[in-house]
């Protein structure tokens, strides 16, 4: 989506749309997945799965929210800056997970292991976000 700093063309939109589906429904699998296990044929509870497929499922929707609206490119213009922070900050959790998981399993709960990177990050993130915000939103004077 940082392509649409500027604008979006009718291609992009179908493209931007296509990933939204194809998370959209990798989501609704994950959550699914967290819930139920297929093999076993039996109910169970895989909270990292159903964590981050909820988390997924949220980008999926707010992307499919601002890409349908008419004025998709005006949104997106405006937004681009906290949306590049969140996906990126959001590949940092990723990538951090995946490293404790790899050098730090047996070592740590795996739930911490899991789920530590992403409590410490995201409220970070959203402050950085909310600092952004404030820095680039128009100052209004008085008369």
């Amino acid at each position: 989506m940082a392509q649409h700093k500027s604008r979006i063309t009718p291609s992009g939109r179908r493209v931007d749309l296509l990933v939204a589906s194809i998370t959209l429904m990798l989501s609704i699998i994950m959550i699914v997945t967290g819930v139920y296990d297929f093999e076993r044929a039996k109910l169970v509870i895989n909270p990292v799965l159903i964590i981050f497929g909820l988390a997924s499922l949220t980008f999926s929707f707010n992307d499919f929210r601002i890409l349908i609206r008419p004025n998709a490119s005006q949104l997106l213009k405006k937004q681009w800056l906290n949306t590049h922070i969140g996906r990126m900050g959001g590949s940092y959790i990723s990538a951090l997970t995946a490293f404790l998981v790899v050098n730090l399993s047996g070592l740590l709960p795996p739930l911490l292991i899991w789920l530590g990177p992403s409590v410490i990050v995201a409220p970070l993130l959203s402050l950085w976000i909310r600092k952004q915000t404030k820095l680039n939103a128009p100052s209004v004077e008085k008369a």
